[in-house]
């Protein structure tokens, strides 16, 4: 059933959403549950779809969207309540996500400059209609990229050739995003207003600290100064 029905439907929404221009709420939120299936669906999805290419391509034009109705209110007829959000926030929350999903699931290499290029980009937006909960979901996602360290074996039939390829986090490829992505993280734990959200952000600079572990003396100061702050806020 998924090879035959699911995975052409998900291949042909993505090919129109990819050319598609978003405009209404609607269409955002359109968007916004395609991405949220391809994600789900991202083991079986991994040979349909050219991640690459996506991250080349739409996914970035959309991350470096700016929102030029920096919030819009939208009334839900049934119950009368005003909601206020940023439209564009919507689908940078989920490209954010599902970055994070497509590599910890190891459907792709987390060493693609252009995987940084989004979601440090995603940490330190604060442009009108941003939102707190795109950085948070950020930061989730490099924790998720920075945590893979596998290999794959791929046989080729044709030559019985053994191929190694590398899914392990790269410090190196890394290293020019390493003092914005400390610097962001920090101020987001400082920002976040639950010690539930502060855990996470500050299990993600755990976890950045730990795989860049040779790159990081420049910048323990700035990773050392939020300690107090998390000791008071559990106080």
């Amino acid at each position: 059933l998924f090879p035959s029905w699911v995975t052409p439907l998900l291949r042909d929404l993505y090919t129109k959403s990819s050319t598609a221009i978003t405009l209404s709420l609607n269409d955002i939120l359109q968007k916004e549950a395609l991405y949220c299936a391809i994600g789900r669906c991202a083991i079986r999805l991994k040979d349909v779809l050219v991640f690459t290419d996506w991250l080349a391509g739409s996914l970035t034009q959309e991350t470096l969207s700016t929102n030029p109705d920096a919030s819009q209110s939208d009334t839900n007829a049934r119950s009368g309540v005003s909601l206020i959000f940023g439209r564009h926030s919507i689908i940078k929350r989920r490209i954010a996500w599902l970055i994070g999903r497509w590599i910890s699931e190891q459907c792709s290499s987390p060493n693609n400059p252009r995987i940084w290029d989004i979601l440090v980009h995603l940490l330190k937006d604060r442009s009108p209609g941003s939102q707190t909960v795109v950085r948070l979901t950020a930061a989730n996602a490099i924790r998720d990229c920075v945590d893979v360290g596998c290999q794959f074996l791929l046989q080729y039939h044709t030559d019985w050739m053994i191929c190694h390829i590398d899914f392990e986090f790269s410090s190196e490829i890394f290293a020019p995003y390493l003092g914005d992505t400390i610097n962001e993280l920090v101020r987001l734990i400082d920002e976040a207003d639950t010690s539930e959200s502060k855990r996470r952000v500050a299990n993600t600079l755990n976890a950045v600290l730990e795989q860049t572990k040779g790159l990081v003396s420049p910048y323990i100061a700035v990773a050392v100064s939020i300690v107090p702050k998390l000791c008071k806020f559990d106080d």
